[in-house]
């Protein structure tokens, strides 16, 4: 299946019903060049924040959750999908108010935002004349462990998509589904974590045997740091699957760490993370030495990078905290990570992150 991409679209891209349609065009222009595409969806921006919101008890987010998805809804598909979607979020705000909260009730009502999100993309795809094999993850995804941070069940999710697979070569149609959500065994609804619909797409593309993945989002690619913090950040240019997994373990990008599972990134897989129109940061095996960039948790740092867990790039960097006055409670690195990690005061993180930086930058 060398022909076939996993596009997933970010919910940062993700505001109106001509966002849907700009997405809908770009796809139906790889489809024409003869690439066949399987499409995860995210929720629309801010959408998961506020269901969570609503899920905790905040009935007021309702009035925000109708106004955004009823015009998208109105617009895509007419007033009897508008009023399909009132309904819905009419019945998340009861159940939001009525039933016993608790895990499986948040993950239910949160579920919600990557359910409209497919009915939308499915809806302006048509729009476009793409043919669609419009997917429920409810019945294709299998997942286990913890609601909020569920695993992906490999080997049923693995029957299930081959089904698909079949199904989509048969039809000559693209499969579009949900991101960061699925079906516990005992038929309950689990979401992923934060930035779940990433593991989503490398899980359908790894048990799909399909090698390529392409993250949408509205922005180039990966940053050297995050440009909220620091100044004269730079692209990313390229990652090694390591490079990617321990960049996703401090908040980079916002990636769900299991999207970077060992078990998922065959060595043949590639992943470019950026817009339609930039080039983005590829991410693929094999290694580059030097440090590539600065992530953070908390008080901890690291400076990632194939090659940099070394003694003289930890004497560089320990030097410029000093010299820019940060203390370090403890620093870290082994030969089997891409990383020199450093604990910080906290009141002084974000002075870290910049010299920490500057180390990336000048090599």
């Amino acid at each position: 299946m060398s022909s076939w991409i996993v596009v997933k679209i970010g919910g940062s891209t993700l505001s109106s019903a001509g966002s849907y349609f700009s997405h809908a065009v770009k796809i139906r222009a790889l489809i024409e060049s003869g690439v066949r595409t399987f499409i995860v969806l995210s929720a629309m921006r801010g959408v998961t924040d506020s269901l969570l919101k609503l899920a905790w008890g905040r009935l007021g987010e309702l009035e925000f959750l109708r106004e955004l998805h009823y015009s998208v809804a109105l617009e895509l598909g007419g007033a009897n999908l508008a009023s399909v979607v009132d309904g819905i979020l009419g019945g998340l705000g009861k159940l939001a108010s009525t039933a016993p909260r608790g895990p499986a009730l948040v993950d239910y009502i949160v579920s919600h935002g990557e359910r409209l999100s497919r009915i939308f993309m499915v809806k302006a795809l048509e729009a476009e004349g793409v043919k669609v094999l419009n997917v429920n993850a409810l019945d294709i995804i299998a997942v286990r462990g913890d609601y909020g941070d569920a695993y992906i069940d490999y080997r049923v999710t693995f029957m299930n998509l081959a089904k698909v697979r079949e199904l989509a070569e048969l039809e000559k149609a693209s499969p579009v589904i949900e991101g960061f959500i699925g079906r516990m065994s005992d038929g309950s609804i689990a979401t992923l974590g934060r930035g779940g619909s990433d593991y989503t797409a490398t899980a359908v593309a790894s048990l799909s045997s399909i090698d390529r993945v392409f993250m949408v989002t509205d922005v180039p690619g990966v940053f050297s740091c995050d440009p909220r913090i620091v100044s004269g950040v730079r692209l990313v240019e390229e990652l090694s699957l390591r490079e990617a997994r321990e960049a996703s373990l401090y908040n980079v990008k916002g990636l769900n760490p299991k999207a970077f599972t060992p078990e998922l990134l065959k060595e043949d897989m590639e992943i470019r993370i950026g817009t339609w129109s930039s080039k983005g940061t590829l991410v693929r095996a094999g290694a580059s030495n030097g440090a590539k960039l600065v992530g953070y948790k908390g008080p901890t740092i690291a400076l990632i990078g194939e090659g940099v867990q070394s003694v003289k790039v930890a004497v560089r960097l320990l030097e410029a905290l000093d010299a820019g006055g940060v203390p370090v409670y403890s620093l870290e690195f082994t030969v089997e990570k891409p990383s020199i990690s450093f604990k910080v005061p906290e009141n002084l993180a974000f002075k870290a992150l910049n010299i920490a930086h500057k180390v990336v930058v000048d090599g």
